[in-house]
This record gives C-alpha cells, sequence and structure tokens, in this order.
C-alpha cells in the first residue's frame, strides 16, 4: 500500500467504513467460520460468548450486515432493547431492503412499548418482503400490535 492509499484505509478505518479484518489479513471465509462457532454458541444460548464473538466480528468487518443484526439479536435475547435498536438501525440505514432487521427493529420497539414505531417499522416490513410466510409473520405481529 502506498502512502495516499494507507492514509484513506485508517480514515475509512476510524469512520467505520473498513474493519481491522483487512489488517490481519482476515478473509471474508474465515470470518464467517468464526461466525459459525458464535452462532454455536448463541444456539446452545451461551450468549457471553456469542456476543464476545460477534462484538469481535463488528470490529474486524463493521459493515458486514450479517454480524450486525446477530449481535443485535443477541442484545435482544439479553434485554438490551436499545443496543438491539442501535443494531438493527445500522443494517436498515446500510442496506434498507434488509427485510429481517426491520422486523427484528420493530418487535425491540414494541417491547419498549414504542407502538408506533413498532408499526411503522412493520408496515415497511409487509410492502417489501416477497416470501409469502415471512410477510404472514409479519402482518400477525402488526395484528398482535394492533389489539393491543
Amino acid at each position: 500500500m502506498n502512502q495516499a492509499n494507507e492514509i484513506s484505509f485508517f480514515k475509512d478505518l476510524i469512520d467505520g467504513k473498513e474493519g481491522y479484518a483487512k489488517i490481519y489479513c482476515l478473509t471474508a471465509e474465515e470470518l464467517y467460520a468464526i461466525a459459525q462457532i458464535g452462532f454455536n454458541y448463541f444456539q446452545a444460548g451461551d450468549l457471553k460468548n456469542a456476543k464476545a464473538i460477534f462484538e469481535g466480528l463488528v470490529i474486524l468487518n463493521p459493515v458486514d450486515p450479517y454480524f450486525k443484526t446477530t449481535l443485535g439479536i443477541i442484545y435482544f435475547k439479553e434485554g438490551n432493547y436499545d443496543e438491539a435498536i442501535e443494531a438493527y438501525s445500522y443494517v436498515i440505514e446500510n442496506y434498507p431492503h434488509d427485510i429481517y432487521a426491520l422486523v427484528k427493529r420493530g418487535e425491540a420497539y414494541a417491547v419498549l412499548g414504542r407502538n408506533n414505531e413498532a408499526i411503522e417499522d412493520f408496515n415497511n416490513a409487509i410492502k417489501k418482503v416477497q416470501n409469502n410466510k415471512m410477510k404472514q409473520q409479519v402482518i400477525t405481529l402488526l395484528d398482535t400490535m394492533k389489539k393491543d
């Protein structure tokens, strides 16, 4: 890397557009192998280790929507709803077609009693979703919100 590229890289690193994975020469395959270990912890109910792995992955590659969304799910399971919303919001802002993060954020809003925001997320998800099964699940969530 020449000096101009190095400066650009470190600026992107500071701005959160680049991660430490590049410094450590970690490939996407290696990062996803690590993610699989974290997911295994998550499935086993070991949120502490799952969270540590996914927080590390977000540092290594802060722009990967899977890492951020999964970290949001872990925060949600821990009851850290505001942190979950922050993780989901990042994904939604940077990957506007990510319906899963939109639905999960709506669920977090609902738990916090922020019903208008939850309903807005669910309505936006219904407009975007192509999968009929997922659409029906979101409609069910929305109907539940409207009954409360």
